[in-house]
């Protein structure tokens, strides 16, 4: 029994199918069955619970490592918790329910309700107008699309293998790895950053082919003035789109920010060389970040750093970057303050809503926090009760997040 059940977690922790060992071991066969009894009952028991605390005020649920937001024209906040194993909507009057996911990690349920799928490490969102959200699972290399309407959930992109397997394909047959930004353009097309594979592609909502749009696959950094899928890219950890069409990415490798602008790609913020943190964009060190979102009406474009526990703006009409929340001390004190006075927790996604308002996810703070634009930061997301446990949700980031 113990060398069998080593075996069983041993199959778990390589992204394979556990229960292939049971047909290895047929004398178990009566003890795998009495498992997978018991696993339903607890499956069950945890889904009832959880049922239960959909609709309670959103700074009463407490949560697990959330790592996406957006915001849609309505006021209606969304959140990825990769941890969970789930993604949430809170509505404008501030009351959560699960938008997608069960808890329990895994790949099933397309074509169905988002509420009753199982998804693995949710990370990003980013929203299709009011139409549609679409979400990457980065341990599973794939992105689905919720319609926000009907609530069904569809896999649009990615085979499940986390390399560059070329261009010209439909999105569910096209390999990517990671796609830690994504962004929607003027056509409703889904741009992704395809990030361990040192690209920028395009799919198109029609479901493909796929195409690169930036980068040659090469690691590295090179083509500033020239083509951008001539130009050489780091790991791309955010994206953002403008009104006209400039995209922005984050090159965590070199800690920049690169637009492209009608296929030309120049570097815009960030310099390795430099110690100032405010100022003029190319005189300003950056540090790690995964989540950038721009303010179209404000023409500011605002990025997350992990690694100071800040959120900046660069504006993008005078070229200067800001700080615009955090005191660089990582906790998540602050509320009802100043934004430059709170502490954060390795902040990771951002968004703005149409009255200004920021929100950022906090990692490790397990909330979302909220800046006015009059700079006074509150807890929106997280707080005072735990949401229903449960083994698998615990595990499933353990046993499956890494490769």
């Amino acid at each position: 029994p113990a060398r069998f059940a080593a075996e069983f977690c041993g199959a778990a922790r390589v992204n394979r199918n556990p229960w292939r060992t049971l047909r290895r071991h047929p004398r178990l066969a009566v003890a795998g069955a009495l498992l997978t009894v018991v696993a339903a009952a607890v499956a069950w028991s945890w889904q009832a619970s959880s049922a239960g605390n959909d609709g309670i005020p959103a700074t009463d649920l407490s949560i697990n490592t959330p790592l996406g937001v957006a915001v849609d024209r309505r006021g209606n906040v969304y959140f990825t918790e990769y941890a969970n194993n789930r993604a949430w909507r809170v509505n404008a009057a501030g009351r959560a329910t699960v938008l997608a996911g069960t808890g329990i990690a895994g790949f099933s349920g397309n074509g169905g309700p988002a509420a009753n799928a199982i998804i693995q490490a949710p990370r990003n969102l980013v929203l299709d107008g009011d139409r549609s959200i679409y979400m990457v699972e980065t341990t599973t290399d794939r992105v689905r699309r919720i319609d926000l309407s009907s609530g069904i959930i569809e896999h649009v992109l990615g085979n499940g293998q986390p390399r560059f397997d070329g261009d010209g394909k439909p999105g569910t047959e096209t390999g990517f790895s990671e796609g830690l930004g994504l962004a929607i353009d003027r056509q409703g097309d889904l741009i992704f950053a395809d990030t361990n594979n040192f690209r920028i592609r395009r799919l198109p909502r029609s479901g493909g082919p796929v195409t690169t749009i930036a980068g040659t696959g090469t690691r590295g950094y090179s083509g500033d003035g020239g083509p951008a899928l001539q130009a050489q890219l780091g790991r791309t950890s955010g994206l953002a789109l403008a009104p006209n069409g400039d995209l922005f990415l984050f090159d965590v490798d070199r800690q920049l920010i690169r637009r492209i602008r009608q296929g030309v790609i120049t570097t815009v913020a960030g310099s390795e060389s430099a110690t100032a943190l405010e100022g003029a964009a190319l005189e300003v060190r950056l540090g790690s970040s995964t989540g950038m979102s721009l303010d179209p009406a404000a023409g500011n474009l605002y990025f997350t750093e992990e690694s100071r526990d800040t959120l900046r703006q660069l504006n993008l009409a005078s070229g200067r970057i800001s700080i615009v929340a955090g005191n660089r001390t990582q906790g998540s004190s602050g509320d009802g303050g100043p934004a430059l006075q709170a502490s954060l927790a390795n902040p990771t996604g951002v968004a703005i809503d149409e009255a200004g308002n920021i929100y950022v996810a906090e990692a490790t703070g397990n909330r979302i926090r909220r800046v006015t634009r009059q700079g006074i930061i509150s807890t929106y997301v997280g707080g005072k009760v735990q949401y229903a446990p449960m083994a698998g949700t615990r595990f499933g980031p353990l046993l499956f997040a890494s490769r």
